[in-house]
């Protein structure tokens, strides 16, 4: 009973992770709305995430990253720069919905990749609930046009494995890892890249909205979910962490539904209960 208690507090951690990831796909269709381009909300995600990374590890004084450490933070930065940049590029030729949905593959990679790398076989539950995942996302698949953009359907499905990769990468510290500063240098090293890649030296001293915007979606897209799931993903299998990640697709489909006025029909809200009712069978702790 102990241990089922313990594990409740990782799981918690990811679906409160998984739900303030949820919030982009809105995030950034808003900021689109108000003529933001995405060059702007890409880079402008990574300041404030920064500065909150680097003041934790500063008070609380942590140690060094191992080189070991390091390697796994290099891996997980630059697979969440990745995330970043083709989610974001994907919204530009996509729906939500449809976006969403190609990130959403990440779901079935991940347990994939942990096999691939020697990770444990699934158990019949976790089978059981990404079944059930797949499902809920093909009923949604089926109100989708039936073109969609080559480009933007390779953008989102390298978005949904890079997001896999990352959150592997993030299971593979120790619980004992320096929090706040592996967190720090992650994030700086996917900043680099971002930077880099879209020359953000060009337009930084501009555009106040774009920054505005920007660190709305950097809250929510880098500071509280890297914090989460750093904390969290060492203590749950891969598929467990791939299924409470889940949970972002149907926030996401709800905000953009409330905030948004995309219309969700009757068969996509079938296909969010059967994803929800995989979450929960799959995610259940054993009796310890």
């Amino acid at each position: 009973m102990r241990q089922r208690r313990t594990v409740w507090i990782p799981m918690t951690m990811v679906l409160i992770a998984a739900t303030s990831y949820g919030l982009v796909t809105p995030l950034v269709k808003w900021a689109s709305l108000q003529g933001i381009d995405i060059s702007w909300l890409t880079v402008g995600q990574y300041p404030i995430p920064l500065l909150g990374f680097w003041l934790g590890s500063r008070l609380h004084r942590e140690r060094p990253l191992t080189r070991s450490e390091r390697r796994w933070t290099v891996l997980v930065g630059g697979a969440g720069s990745l995330t970043a940049l083709t989610y974001y590029q994907a919204l530009k030729w996509l729906s939500g919905p449809v976006a969403i949905t190609l990130l959403f593959q990440f779901t079935w990679m991940l347990p994939v990749i942990s096999r691939i790398f020697g990770g444990s076989p699934l158990r019949r539950r976790e089978i059981g609930a990404i079944a059930a995942i797949i499902a809920g996302t093909v009923l949604q698949i089926l109100q989708l046009p039936n073109r969609w953009p080559l480009i933007g359907t390779g953008l989102g499905l390298l978005a949904g494995l890079s997001y896999a990769v990352a959150l592997y990468g993030s299971s593979r510290f120790s619980e004992s890892a320096p929090l706040w500063r592996r967190a720090f240098e992650s994030t700086l090293f996917g900043a680099f890249l971002i930077i880099v890649g879209y020359r953000g030296w060009t337009f930084m001293g501009h555009m106040t909205r774009g920054w505005i915007w920007g660190s709305l979606i950097g809250l929510f897209s880098q500071f509280i979910p890297m914090l989460l799931i750093y904390r969290a993903t060492p203590r749950l299998s891969h598929a467990a962490t791939a299924i409470l990640a889940s949970f972002e697709l149907p926030v996401a489909v709800v905000v953009s539904w409330l905030g948004l006025k995309e219309p969700v029909p009757l068969v996509e809200w079938l296909g969010i209960g059967i994803m929800m009712v995989g979450i929960v069978a799959g995610s259940w702790p054993s009796e310890a």
